[in-house]
């Protein structure tokens, strides 16, 4: 009997906590930022499915990127979330705002999720890192990495965003990580990677959009 490559990965996750001896509860850990983060998948009217990465912020809300989801919302067939300790369910777009690429969806309550620890201190260079990803759609994959740039404006394509890099490359499925210190404070969410002109990935250059741009986000109508 095959075993789907998904749910292998996140059941040596979960053995993984219980060997550890990690527990739930209001103290953020590794294990919290395991099951805050979750799996998304957009299929596409014309059967496409896209995937990427999102986190719980609190009992209902789920925050990702905005570039998961096509420009025309109508050609979405349908979105489902998931984590670890979460049924799939079927989330509502609450609000999305392209020129910074972030997206909040709304799902019914998940129990034991209070809000989640924003960090309120300033990114520095060679600071660690640490989010797990939806790498290529296969569930989710646990990375550790370092600031490589500070907070600052980048042009990127036709906008310019307020953002941070980190040394890890974000794969297909990575969008929409969240990423966070050696606190296990919330500090900003896996956007976008380089790439040099011949298409290729620069390596050690990953964008993060960090929490000041969130938490405005959050707070805006």
């Amino acid at each position: 009997m095959s075993i789907n490559k998904k749910h292998l990965i996140i059941a040596i996750c979960i053995i993984f906590f219980s060997i550890t001896g990690c527990k739930r509860g209001n103290e953020s850990n590794l294990e919290d930022i395991f099951f805050r983060t979750v799996t998304i998948t957009i299929e596409s009217t014309d059967n496409k499915k896209y995937h990427g990465t999102g986190v719980i912020i609190d009992n209902n809300s789920i925050l990702t990127v905005a570039h998961l989801f096509p420009e025309e919302i109508d050609s979405i067939k349908s979105v489902s979330v998931r984590s670890a300790d979460m049924d799939i369910q079927t989330p509502e777009i609450e609000k999305i705002d392209r020129n910074i690429d972030l997206a909040l969806l709304k799902v019914s309550s998940i129990s034991d999720y209070e809000r989640i620890d924003f960090s309120n201190e300033n990114v520095a260079y060679s600071d660690n890192v640490m989010f797990f990803g939806n790498t290529n759609g296969y569930g989710l994959v646990y990375r550790e990495g370092y600031v490589t740039k500070h907070q600052t404006m980048f042009q990127y394509g036709e906008s310019e965003r307020n953002v941070f890099f980190i040394s890890n490359t974000v794969n297909m499925g990575d969008s929409g990580s969240p990423v966070f210190d050696n606190d296990y404070d919330f500090i900003g969410i896996l956007s976008f990677k380089l790439n040099s002109n011949y298409g290729q990935p620069i390596y050690e250059f990953s964008a993060v959009i960090p929490v000041d741009v969130v938490l405005n986000f959050l707070s805006s109508k």
